[in-house]
């Protein structure tokens, strides 16, 4: 008598009573589970050959071999998820999917028994339960070998968080030197955590210099690994460059992604960059995000903006900060301002340090640090049609392109007007990179004079 459970839609196994959005995504997910599981002749081969090797190893007298049988362990695995994908999509053909699934559910539990070595759960079960000690080695040594199958990091998050209330012995310590220098190379997941939690009870200047190293690896989950490690340990950190390069490709390929709901994962190592660039600053990551500001995509203009917010050094900016951050915005800003400061210039008695002179000041420093783009803007104002813009965009442009900077203060003083008084002192204090207050009352003077006011 068959064991296969029925089919939805009816007794015979079919999906007609089913309505036809969900037979479309039934037949889609069927397809989709069929492409990927591997195919009967696969599963078979497969399941014959770690039969074949589980019964080689379990043998009485079989030297025990970490790396080999953590090895069986993990493809024991695979090949039971393989399997499972097989009766999914076969469940209403015959009963062979769900025996050779049957076997290899079993197959995997007794690879993952082969994987501990022997006497190994007693050694686990003392030191957890009561603290005894007299089984350390055994599990320091699971440890070095640093073994990965199914669950293994559960058992090695236990054995650490039991480790530091045990007096460790030289070398104890040394061999969990050895255990974390080969986490940090191979492969480490939960356990890290408790690995930082250890790390300074087995502290010394080799263990450091290692992390060090490790820190400008090109491997980016080694590096991780290191800067954990040194942060737990308190060591004053400089991330070399190849660091922050990391850093950098993460966020810049979720904020290029559009990262609207993104993997859990990868949320996780993208709001850690963010972290840690915020801590230690990266001034090219934060460039490389003010330009993304100009994104004409707005879930990839507010992805950006969401990361500048996090990696920015200081307090937070608000939403509505990062908004006028984009350059074009920025230079819209700066001429409103070089418009309403000529025009404020010419009212007596409004206050010279206004809120106009005040936005100019910091929405010019702004373009000037933005780079090609911010000084493309202010060179582009040069020709604008307001005098008292182009006086002032040649004030930051004469930083860099001081020629340019000196033709556009010769122009306005051979206008005449009330502006040729400031550019003429802009001429005359070439080298001052900001005018003084004084200017303006001088200006004021100026237009007095020429009968403005």
């Amino acid at each position: 008598m068959s064991t296969n459970p029925p089919a939805p839609g009816g007794a015979d196994g079919g999906t007609t009573a089913l309505p036809p959005d969900l037979t479309e995504r039934l037949a889609a997910i069927r397809a989709a589970a069929r492409a990927n599981a591997p195919s009967r002749e696969e599963v078979a081969a497969e399941l014959a050959q770690l039969q074949s090797m589980l019964a080689r190893v379990s043998r009485p007298g079989a030297v025990f071999n970490q790396n080999e049988r953590a090895t069986l362990a993990e493809r024991a695995r695979r090949l039971n998820h393989g399997a499972a994908d097989r009766r999914g999509y076969e469940a209403g053909a015959d009963q062979e999917p769900f025996d050779t699934w049957h076997q290899t559910v079993d197959l995997f539990w007794a690879a993952i028994d082969l994987a501990y070595p022997p006497g190994f759960w007693d050694a686990y079960a003392t030191l957890t339960r009561s603290g005894d000690a007299s089984g350390t080695d055994m599990l320091l040594r699971f440890h070095e070998d640093n073994p990965w199958f199914f669950r293994s990091g559960n058992v090695k998050e236990r054995l650490l968080r039991a480790f530091k209330r045990v007096d460790l012995t030289a070398a104890q310590r040394a061999s969990l030197q050895r255990a974390v220098r080969t986490a940090v190379d191979m492969h480490c997941g939960r356990e890290l955590r408790e690995y930082c939690r250890l790390v300074g009870r087995i502290d010394d200047l080799g263990l450091r210099e290692a992390l060090r190293q490790r820190l400008g690896s090109a491997d980016a989950r080694v590096a991780r690994r290191a800067y954990w490690l040194l942060r737990a340990l308190g060591d004053d950190i400089v991330l070399p460059e190849v660091f922050l390069a990391h850093l950098r490709t993460v966020v810049l390929a979720e904020v290029d992604r559009g990262f609207h709901r993104p993997a859990r994962q990868r949320w996780r190592a993208f709001a850690e960059c963010l972290r840690v660039a915020r801590r230690h600053g990266d001034p090219r990551l934060q460039a490389a995000l003010t330009a993304r500001l100009d994104n004409p995509d707005p879930v990839r203009r507010r992805c950006a903006r969401y990361a500048l917010r996090m990696a920015r050094q200081g307090p937070l900016l608000l939403h509505e900060v990062l908004d006028r951050l984009a350059v074009a915005d920025l230079r819209r800003r700066f001429a409103a301002a070089g418009v309403a400061a000529g025009w404020i210039a010419s009212v007596e008695g409004y206050p010279w340090e206004s809120v106009e002179f005040e936005m100019l000041r910091e929405v010019g420093r702004e373009l000037r640090e933005r780079g090609a783009d911010g000084r493309g803007q202010l060179l582009d104002l040069l020709v604008h049609w307001c005098p008292d813009v182009r006086y002032h965009a040649a004030t930051y442009v004469q930083e860099w392109d001081a020629g340019r900077a000196a033709s556009v203060f010769e122009t306005l003083e051979a206008a005449g007007g009330p502006g040729s008084l400031y550019a003429r002192r802009a001429l005359r204090h070439s080298t001052r990179k900001r005018p003084d207050s004084r200017w303006g009352q001088d200006l004021r003077r100026h237009y007095r004079a020429y009968g403005y006011i």
